[in-house]
């Protein structure tokens, strides 16, 4: 999950045809999330590492964003668990990632703008 006071929005548009492996956006709908989140108690920006994702899922199985080119997968990044696929070697990935959020949040750079703000 990606913390912050902001409302956002997630779109995946899947540039080429996307193959389970290929690195597809893995999540768990809200409500498995719900249940997920009891149990690990796992809260926003913590990294799972590759061995360990499918130990942590146990039970809980993911929503691939896999298809064909122009699949569009879209979530709410605030309420849902997600990661970037495990990209198996010698395989593409690309996908194009469109975020709208109520507020803007720089972790890296340190600051918060409203993106009402941002002059594009």
């Amino acid at each position: 999950m990606d913390r912050g006071d902001y409302k956002s929005l997630h779109f995946f548009i899947n540039i080429i045809d996307m193959p389970k492996g290929s690195g597809e956006s893995l999540l768990l709908p809200i409500s498995t999330t719900n249940k997920f989140l009891k149990i690990r108690k796992i809260w926003g920006s913590e990294m799972i590492k590759d061995e360990e994702l499918s130990d942590v899922l146990g039970e809980f199985k993911p929503f691939y964003g896999d298809g064909n080119a122009g699949t569009v997968t879209i979530f709410d990044p605030t309420k849902v668990l997600h990661c970037g696929g495990r990209k198996m070697p010698n395989r593409e990935r690309l996908s194009l990632l469109i975020s709208f959020h109520s507020k803007a949040k720089f972790l890296k750079e340190g600051f918060v703008m409203n993106s009402s703000d941002l002059k594009l």
